[in-house]
């Protein structure tokens, strides 16, 4: 098939031309504006009448790439169809636009078992999102619309945008979906769903999983970026990867996670490893054509612009490294046999690994370690089915012999999310499970009952929300960094 190439530099040279002529300051920049500014509402409303036309299958038939239904399926076709059965019904004459379909649906990084590893996810994401907002600028006639960014990082903006929740309004009724949790709908904080609404992972110290952490692209993926997905939709929506993209605010949380990708690098975070610099991914331009992008061409901080970054990481996070990635850890205890998640709250206990070192051979537990030296709980081989992703555990330290409660502050470490990990569309139920992997950096109260533990350290991992399907760990330690 041909491919046209994206030619970011004249792109964005066409654009700059455009600012000078109709006098748009920000176009040649991108900038991206958070949506409760003033700049971000003004460019939701080229967003909501681009959203409008593109569902609008007189104007864009389901066939065109362009259209709503093609642009949705790129992230994951919808759960109760096939990716195959998609294009017979979309494309029943074989040609271009149908061999497009093929290579582009169903391509999400990350979230299929046929993914080319979770270094993907983050890169991934930001050419999907630059090439949508192409197709924006293209359905409007407005070169300088950029997308805006829902920042529910920031307490004051938790709850949906307003613009999103207007059922029956005339004007704004495309970006409503009824498929979202009723309170996040009636404009309640997003929060109120039991997850973690939080950065934990700009902790990070490494972009890819070490032997002492997951990394920040595993933890902005399971932790954050999931948190939000399951606290707004259901299993029709945002809360299932293959209905995820029908709905409008997914375009505005990914942005988000982009920015906070960013804001991690700005801070001295790093990129994708230099082997996954030549992979390159099939998408579809503003004319409807396809494109080819490189993880080369997406990954440095210039390639997009925010009207604010994340200033700071959260206290207790570690330096990040001067030198390369670690290769082996240090004291580790760990479980010996998988977790399975279920209704009742879940006990790891945890027993020392061999190793060398001095640590190791002096026989020292946790107590030993210095308040210096970053201390994780990682969570591995993390599996299920797709009716388990509406479960939520709380990820806590043991007060010893006691069971720690639901939300005890002295004990809780964070939230596990397991959105994604049931495997989705042509893969689910015949491919392997996904097996994902997180990191808890522990800190404060919890850091100091689990240190007392010293030589047997307990995990325990308590239902926090409704638990359904069949879900386990594969792993859980306790790491030194």
């Amino acid at each position: 098939m041909h491919l046209d190439y994206l030619d970011r530099r004249a792109f964005l040279g066409s654009l700059a031309a455009f600012a000078s002529r109709s006098g748009f300051a920000n176009v040649e920049a991108g900038l991206r504006f958070g949506a409760h500014t003033p700049q971000g509402k003004a460019m939701l409303e080229i967003y909501r009448d681009a959203v409008t036309a593109m569902m609008d299958k007189s104007k864009f038939p389901e066939g065109d790439p362009r259209s709503w239904m093609f642009q949705w399926y790129i992230h994951a076709v919808r759960g109760d169809r096939s990716k195959a059965s998609e294009i017979k019904r979309a494309y029943p004459m074989a040609g271009a636009v149908g061999q497009l379909a093929e290579a582009t649906w169903d391509t999400c990084e990350a979230h299929h078992v046929s993914s080319r590893g979770q270094d993907y996810f983050l890169p991934w994401h930001r050419m999907y999102l630059r090439c949508f907002e192409e197709i924006v600028r293209d359905v409007t006639k407005r070169a300088d619309f950029t997308l805006p960014y829902w920042d529910y990082t920031d307490a004051a903006h938790r709850s949906l945008p307003d613009e999103f929740r207007r059922k029956d309004d005339s004007a704004w009724k495309s970006l409503y979906r009824p498929d979202r949790n009723v309170f996040t709908n009636a404009g309640n904080s997003i929060d109120q769903s039991g997850m973690s609404i939080d950065l934990e992972a700009m902790t990070a110290r490494y972009y890819s999983d070490t032997s002492s952490e997951a990394g920040f692209s595993n933890n902005i993926d399971g932790l954050l970026h999931g948190a939000v997905h399951v606290s707004v939709g259901d299993a029709k929506g945002m809360g299932r990867v293959p209905w995820a993209a029908n709905d409008p605010i997914f375009w505005l949380h990914h942005c988000n996670i982009d920015r906070i990708w960013a804001s991690w690098v700005k801070l001295g975070g790093g990129v994708p490893p230099a082997s996954t610099m030549n992979e390159a991914f099939t998408f579809v331009d503003g004319q409807g054509k396809a494109t080819q992008l490189r993880v080369s061409d997406v990954v440095a901080v210039s390639t997009v612009n925010y009207d604010t970054y994340i200033d700071k990481r959260p206290p207790g996070s570690p330096p990040f490294p001067g030198g390369p990635v670690l290769t082996a850890g240090g004291l580790r205890f760990a479980t010996s046999e998988a977790l399975p998640l279920r209704a009742k709250a879940k006990v790891a206990d945890l027993r020392r690994e061999t190793g060398t070192g001095p640590l190791f051979t002096s026989g020292a537990g946790l107590k030993a370690i210095q308040p210096e030296t970053p201390l994780y709980i990682v969570l591995d081989g993390i599996s299920g089915d797709a009716a388990s992703e509406d479960s939520k555990y709380e990820v806590h330290v043991a007060f010893g012999s006691q069971m720690p409660k639901v939300g005890s502050p002295e004990s809780l470490v964070g939230t596990l999310c397991l959105f994604g990990v049931g495997g989705h569309g042509q893969h689910a139920g015949h491919a392997p499970p996904l097996r994902r992997k997180v990191s808890f950096l522990v800190i404060g109260a919890a850091r100091t009952v689990l240190q007392a533990q010293d030589s047997n350290p307990r995990v325990v991992l308590i239902p926090s929300g409704g638990v359904a399907g069949q879900a386990q760990v594969g792993r859980v330690s306790v790491v030194t960094g």
